[in-house]
């Protein structure tokens, strides 16, 4: 299995000496930081990418030493590890709370901490599935038609999910607006959802495209594909109606009868697998994303909002916004 370094050490999660905070009794790391993270916190995906950089944060620490917010102050570039650094401190990270001038203790928040995350050159990568196809243009394109078909029908029933849980995220928030700028902001959170959605399903699409493309073989893309046009195989990956259990026993009998139908099978599962292990970090950057797709967009409409700390209001100058963008609905 590949390792992971900190520097010469067998840890991979560098923390970097920062600058000293003005005040006086700020949050104090209770105990070793290193000790936070572990050999397997490395996001899958992003050491299959080879995906490296230095991220920097601030957190924000209750009265009792837990970790209430983690800011990216500096990204990595790979929005996995930006994720997976702040999941492992808000999980793990611990403090001596910061104090007022007559002792109490108080949140704050840490100075700036970085930290590193390097993957060794000298090691082999990883990689728990068997990849040993090419991956080149022509391949792609050739399991572009198949994996197509896969996702088709989820994309509208994961988007409408999805946009309503991030409609409902900000209702309060924006609720405490004045009139106008509660549908200046409903417009602006439905266009930052509409680009991230669009940045998420294409990055999804050649997730999946590579992942099958580097396992099948042409034949087998070839066989699939057309297996999955017509009959048993339409209906098990479109669900336009329930399987019956004549369809679940037809395609038992295509897994026995077509080896590629249980590769594809098998195949499927070992993704969701991998998939479920990282949802949670691919939560956390999809949000981050739209929180700062959303942010300039409110920055732009001079709306002030307590979750964008770092973008002032500028005061409203000149003409008044295209009234055709007021009717963009969430």
């Amino acid at each position: 299995m590949r390792s992971v370094v900190m520097g010469v050490a067998s840890s991979f999660l560098l923390a970097l000496p920062s600058a000293a905070q003005t005040v006086a009794t700020p949050p104090v790391p209770d105990g070793t930081v290193t000790d936070w993270v572990h050999p397997d916190d490395y996001p899958p995906a992003s050491m299959r990418a080879g995906e490296e950089g230095r991220v920097s944060v601030q957190l924000d620490v209750d009265a009792s030493g837990m970790v209430t917010g983690c800011h990216v102050t500096n990204s990595s570039s790979h929005p996995l590890l930006d994720a997976r650094t702040c999941t492992i401190l808000t999980q793990r990270a611990h403090f001596r709370p910061a104090r007022d001038v007559a002792g109490q203790a108080i949140a704050a928040t840490t100075s700036v901490m970085s930290f590193r995350w390097q993957i060794p050159v000298d090691t082999s990568p990883i990689s728990p599935l068997p990849a040993d196809q090419p991956v080149t243009p022509d391949r792609l394109r050739l399991a572009e038609p198949l994996v197509r078909g896969m996702g088709s029908d989820n994309e509208a029933k994961m988007e409408g999910f999805w946009r309503s849980t991030a409609k409902n995220a900000f209702a309060a928030r924006f609720a405490r607006l004045p009139p106008r700028s509660q549908t200046l902001a409903k417009a602006d959170l439905a266009a930052a959802f509409d680009i991230v959605w669009q940045q998420n399903l294409r990055m999804a699409h050649d997730r999946v495209l590579r992942f099958y493309a580097a396992r099948l073989n042409d034949g087998e893309i070839r066989e699939l594909t057309a297996f999955f046009q017509s009959g048993v195989g339409y209906k098990q990956i479109h669900h336009m109606a329930p399987l019956t259990a004549e369809d679940r026993q037809a395609f038992g009998r295509a897994m026995a009868e077509h080896p590629a139908v249980a590769k594809w099978t098998e195949l499927g599962m070992d993704f969701l697998q991998t998939t479920m292990a990282e949802a949670h970090d691919m939560g956390v950057a999809s949000q981050a994303k739209l929180k700062a797709a959303l942010c300039l967009k409110l920055a732009q409409d001079h709306i002030p909002l307590s979750i964008c700390p770092m973008v002032k209001p500028i005061p409203v100058t000149g003409k008044a916004r295209p009234a055709r963008l007021l009717t963009t609905h969430l």
